[in-house]
């Protein structure tokens, strides 16, 4: 009896916790979690009961750059005053070029009917316009296009110098003609001048004894005071040079009347191998021409253009006791021991 007491007691107990347990919502049944909605198959029609969870967006439009000018020109530049000409302009569009179009604040005589021309949204159109200017000076006149969606391009301005009626080119003076010689006596000693063929442009001054420098015309003996016994060494008497160691008493052939230019090494227009052989031997009509001493050949050297004959061009074509100098071989200074060379 007292057991059953207890048990009773107890279940009593336990059917109170239970009924006075905190609720945090409500329970969901068996029945209810059954029934919950299921997930979407490929199967079913109509949208799915994501596309609210995800909103579709429209695409940005893309850019519609304006047009552009890509070249302009005016023919003629400069027309006569009642002249007609042509302006002609191209333009290019991503999309389409609606008009190309021309202003200009001058007044003309002639003009184009419309102020546009219709491209038909071209992506890319070329438009001729014709005027007469009605006043002379400078005209500006400024093209520029726009597109279907009415963007216009930067304006182009083409200036244009408008010429006096009939107008004719001066003709040019001619330039004085000028003498491809030498003139002798306008007091300047030219290219092709020398003392031989022009003293009052090209005077020679002449040598001078005593000036420590032994000058051609003077020798050992004549002007000591500036030439050694060594300087008539390299000499060579008769080739119509009169070289420093020379003098009238030793070569007159070369000194009596001296030729300042022969022996420059250059042979001038008034020098043959005859009147100066330093400068001119080997030098004819048959020489070959050259610009360098690498044209020419043994023993050879450029020389005004042309190859000639020396008597060496290294110090190996002379003989022992001789070396080249001017090409020419000349005796060595004597040493001790012999030539000193």
């Amino acid at each position: 009896m007292t057991r059953a007491l207890v048990l009773l007691v107890f279940g009593f107990f336990l059917l109170g916790c239970v009924t006075s347990a905190p609720s945090n919502g409500p329970t969901a049944s068996p029945t209810s979690l059954v029934s919950a909605t299921p997930i979407p198959t490929q199967d079913d029609a109509g949208p799915t009961p994501y596309a609210s969870v995800y909103p579709s967006y429209e695409p940005a439009p893309a850019y519609d750059a304006p047009p552009w000018i890509s070249g302009s020109s005016a023919r003629p530049s400069n027309p006569d005053r009642g002249e007609p000409f042509v302006i002609t302009a191209s333009a290019q569009d991503d999309v389409g070029i609606q008009t190309i179009s021309w202003e200009s604040t001058d007044s003309f005589s002639i003009q184009p009917e419309s102020a546009s021309f219709d491209c038909g949204q071209q992506k890319s159109c070329s438009a001729s316009f014709t005027f007469k200017a009605a006043t002379e000076g400078m005209i500006t006149i400024s093209v520029y296009a726009t597109d279907s969606s009415g963007k216009a391009s930067p304006r182009s301005a083409m200036d244009i110098t408008v010429r006096p009626f009939d107008y004719k080119e001066p003709t040019p003076t001619p330039a004085p003609s000028v003498s491809s010689g030498p003139v002798c006596g306008n007091n300047a000693c030219d290219e092709k001048e020398g003392f031989e063929v022009c003293p009052v442009d090209c005077p020679y001054a002449g040598f001078a004894c005593a000036n420590g420098k032994c000058e051609g015309g003077e020798s050992y003996e004549s002007c000591p005071q500036d030439c050694g016994l060594s300087d008539i060494i390299g000499s060579s008497c008769g080739d119509g040079a009169c070289e420093p160691g020379e003098d009238a008493n030793y070569c007159p052939k070369d000194c009596a009347s001296i030729k300042p230019n022969c022996g420059n090494n250059v042979c001038d227009a008034w020098e043959t191998e005859s009147t100066c052989l330093a400068d001119c031997e080997g030098v004819g009509a048959d020489a070959a021409s050259c610009s360098s001493n690498a044209a020419c050949g043994y023993r050879e050297i450029c020389r005004s253009g042309k190859c000639v004959k020396v008597d060496c061009t290294n110090d190996g074509q002379c003989g022992y006791g001789k070396e080249c100098e001017g090409n020419r071989c000349v005796r060595c200074p004597s040493g001790p021991y012999g030539p000193a060379c």
